[in-house]
Parts: structure tokens; sequence; C-alpha cells
């Protein structure tokens, strides 16, 4: 399931979430009194960096609505319709290729101008990470679903791909700061089997996904509340303020302080407990609002820039078969950056394209990668480069990884292909001379393709990159058995987003009035 849904159904089932659900939405009636109020807000902004270093915001699921992500408990949220047994609201995106909001993007360039001094948010799409925020200067009290965290070192991993699991569950990955660690106090020495899973078993990573009775962070409640008392403005974009302890930080900011009390201004559809605390309360879209505090300070939403990295790996193989004949094959491989272990969901078809140069390889040779699934689907025939160990000339086992680096061999799958989510296409029956030709070749220009997964700002990319040479990884295993290493290359795709200035969509009055205390 797609955005906040996945995650709400990851979490433990309760029939009570706590709090109200999908109470009505309420909008500004008249323009000219939104203008008043995003003039009263813009002026509390300009006094909070010069009289506390700037303001601290409170954000919830509303400002992540803009970009297609249902939020919880609005009148077509996820736990309204979980508690009135509705179908759950459609998500138009995944949290993988979800774009942060214009909301997102302004908190950005307020904290590089100084009206922010920190923000504590209750989201866990890693927009506000995403967007480009500072981690230092961000409070994530639920968590992260893109985020693990060392059990060792504590220290963090923001990934392309969700986590599928909550509640701070083992991920199935291992630390890379402990291993390098290690490796720097071992000087280069080799590593036992019992010292690997040794290290393995002490620097696992977790989730970072608070479940329901999971304890907030305390390091991070702790600098939330402290810059909320240190602060005079509190603002709240998108929030209903209705799960403790995250709902009650913003009131820390209104207590009062050798005589005085700072102020909370909430911007959210829907009333909350919190609004007899407010001094301003504006019902208006997030992103309407924060982009007139833009206009009236003088400042541009920054536009966003998504970078998407890959991994490709080639291997070449010449393997003898029963029947005499030589066997020989060029592999190329696709996948995360993080290892071919995980997922690349951004990504959905990749091919390569072979250049060639010379006597031998004077056409282009294209190869189709499969993914995971294609693979499993259509049955194909893998022979022992990818599945199976090899025996050198003394009898010794040796079993090829894909790379230079410990990175695991994939267990085949029940086509004889090998798992894993990666992409994989192979080049066979090479002639010896094209074989040979790429071997010896000190580089081959290759083309790589790529389609992007729907929702992703780009559809399609490419970059070239070169193969070879490959003298120092050949591996020469006798009776005409020969490896050459995978050679790896890692890119970058960027792609960027401006923002334009939204215009209210301003509704008739709602027949209910609200009772809004004056600024």
């Amino acid at each position: 399931m797609a955005g906040s849904i996945g995650y709400a159904e990851r979490l433990s089932w309760r029939d009570d979430v706590g709090g109200t659900l999908g109470t009505p939405e309420f909008q500004e009636a008249d323009d000219a009194e939104l203008q008043r109020k995003i003039d009263t807000l813009a002026e509390l902004i300009r006094e909070s960096r010069a009289e506390s270093g700037g303001m601290v915001v409170h954000t919830g699921a509303g400002i992540s609505t803009s970009i297609g992500i249902p939020d919880f408990r609005g009148p077509n949220g996820v736990w309204t319709a979980q508690k009135r047994g509705a179908p759950m609201p459609e998500a138009t995106c995944t949290l993988g290729t979800a774009v942060p909001s214009l909301t997102h993007m302004a908190l950005v360039e307020l904290r590089e101008r100084g009206y922010v001094r920190y923000l504590v948010s209750c989201n866990v799409d890693c927009l506000h990470l995403r967007s480009g925020f500072p981690r230092e200067d961000l409070a994530e009290l639920h968590g992260n679903c893109f985020a693990e965290r060392c059990e060792r070192c504590d220290a963090e991993y923001v990934r392309d791909f969700e986590m599928q699991t909550v509640g701070f569950e083992y991920t199935g990955r291992t630390c890379d700061a402990c291993a390098e660690k290690k490796r720097k106090r071992e000087s280069g020495a080799r590593r036992s089997s019992r010292a690997s899973a040794s290290r393995c078993a002490a620097a696992r990573l977790r989730d970072q996904v608070l479940d329901w009775d999971d304890a907030l962070p305390p390091e991070e409640l702790r600098r939330a509340e402290k810059h909320s008392k240190e602060t005079c403005l509190s603002l709240v974009l998108g929030s209903s303020l209705q799960i403790a302890p995250s709902c009650d930080i913003p009131l820390e900011t209104v207590k009062k302080k050798k005589g005085k009390k700072g102020k909370l201004v909430i911007v959210n559809l829907q009333a909350t407990p919190k609004d007899g605390k407010a001094s301003l309360l504006v019902r208006a879209r997030t992103d309407v609002v924060m982009a007139g505090v833009m206009r009236r300070l003088g400042l541009r939403v920054p536009e966003y820039v998504r970078r998407d990295r890959v991994t490709v790996g080639f291997r070449l193989a010449a393997i003898p078969e029963p029947n005499g004949d030589v066997s020989r094959t060029l592999t190329v491989r696709a996948g995360s950056s993080h290892g071919w272990d995980n997922p690349v969901p951004w990504l959905e078809r990749v091919s390569v394209k072979i250049c060639g140069e010379g006597d031998h390889l004077d056409q282009i040779a294209s190869i189709e990668l499969l993914d995971a699934q294609t693979r499993a689907r259509i049955p194909q025939r893998y022979d022992a480069l990818n599945d199976g160990r090899y025996e050198d000339r003394r009898g010794r086992s040796y079993e090829p990884a894909f790379d230079g680096n410990d990175d695991r061999e994939h267990e085949p799958n029940g086509d004889g292909g090998p798992s894993g989510p990666f992409f994989e296409g192979r080049l066979e029956a090479l002639n010896a001379s094209s074989f040979d030709a790429l071997l010896e070749r000190k580089k081959t220009r290759v083309r790589v393709e790529l389609t992007f997964a729907a929702g992703v700002m780009i559809r399609h990319a490419e970059f070239w990159t070169d193969i070879g040479p490959w003298s120092g990884g050949v591996r020469d295993l006798g009776d005409h058995s020969l490896i050459a290493t995978t050679q790896r290359t890692h890119s970058v795709i960027t792609s960027r987003r401006r923002y334009e200035d939204p215009v209210p969509a301003l509704r008739q009055p709602q027949r209910k009035k609200e009772n809004n205390p004056a600024p």
C-alpha cells in the first residue's frame, strides 16, 4: 500500500486510535481576512527572529496532503476511514516518489534565513529531510519510514526505500560505520568467521518508526521542549494536536517565563484541542499560507532537487561446458547504491548498450535488464556464473562474488536465477574474439538507460560509463575457466521542481461559524 496507508497498516491494530476523527474542515470565508492573518503571521515571524533567534515550527500530516498523501484524522483520513469501516483513502503517490510540498521547501528557506530555529515533526514520510532541512535542527518525534539506526553506535542511515517494519525491529542490515572501525582496528588483518559474525550481531540496524506504545526518542523530545520554551513563537502547521506528548510541546511557548509568555499560531483546517491557547488561528491550507508568508518576507520558495543513486556492475566469465564448448558471457546488474540486497522502488526499467570499438565489437550490443519479478516469472538458463561454486585446478572451492567487496552472493531462485531486488541481464554466446576484446581493452563505453517509476519527477534518464581494464580482477580457474571480477560504477541522476504560488481556493462560508480569538 502507498504512503500513509502502508505505514498505518504496519502499525499494531487498534480499534481506538485516540482523539477525535473526521471533524469538519473550515476555510477562511473572506479572502481579505485571510490576507490580514497572513500579514500578522509574517510580522510575528519577523519578531521571533529578532527576539529569540527564530520560531519553532511543529508540523503534522496536513502539510503533505497537497502532494497526494492522505492525512489521518481529516474527514477522509486514514484513521477516520478505519473507524467507519470505509475504504481507505486513495493515495496518488508513494512515500518513495513523493515530492516535498511548497510548505516543506518554504521551511528550508526560512531556516536558512534565520526565521526557524528548530522544527518538530510528527510525520514519518522523510519529506523534511528530502527537502534539505538539516537533521541537526529537526526532531522526528514519531520516527522516519526511511531511516534505520545502529543499536551499537547510534549511527543513522537514511535510505531511498521504506523500511518494512515498525517498532524498532531489526531490518536485516548492519552498520557500515562499525564495520569500518573494526577494519581499522585490525589494520588489514584477515578477519575470522567468528569475528565477522560477532560484528554483524553487535552492529545490527533497527527501523526508526514508533509503534503505538513506543516512547518518543528522548534526546529529540528534550531538544523539542527546550527550543519551544526558549522561543517567543511556535507555529503549528497541518496538525490536529491530539497525540500526547507531542501535542503539548507547542504549549511550552505560551507558558509564562520571567513575566512574559510567547505566542502560539495554529494553521489547520480542523479545530484542535489547543485552539484556546492560540494567539492566531488560520483556517487555510498550509501551502497557501506559507506562500503568502514568503511573499511578505521577500523570500522565494527554493526549488526541490531530487537525487537518485544507482549502482551498475559488470562481470565477464568464460566457463567450459560438458560438450567441450566454452560459454562466454557478460552479466550486467543494476541496483541500489545501498547494496544489491536492497530495493529500488523508484526504478521501473533498465537497459544497457555496449558501444563497440575496434575490429571485434564494431556493433552496439543491447542488454535489457530484468527486475526480480520478471526473473522469477520467466525461467531462464543460469549456469555456474550466478549460482554455483567453482573448483580451481587444486580442487579448492571458490564462489565468485558479483563485485570485489564483501557483498553476499544471492541464492538462486526457484528457476535457477539469482534472487534479489536488483535488475540483471546477460549478453551470452560471445565469441572468443569479442570476449578477448572486452577483456583486454583499456575501457569500453557503456550507455545506461533508466525508466523511472510513475510519480518520479522525470520519466527517463541516461548516463555513460566505462568498463575495463579487467586485469586486476581476473582469476584463472584452470581448464579454460576464467572469471573477470565485477567492476561497479555509481551514478547520481538529478531532477528539479520549481514551485508556483498557489491561488487560494476559498469556499463559501460554512454554516457553522467558528469563534476564532483575535490576533
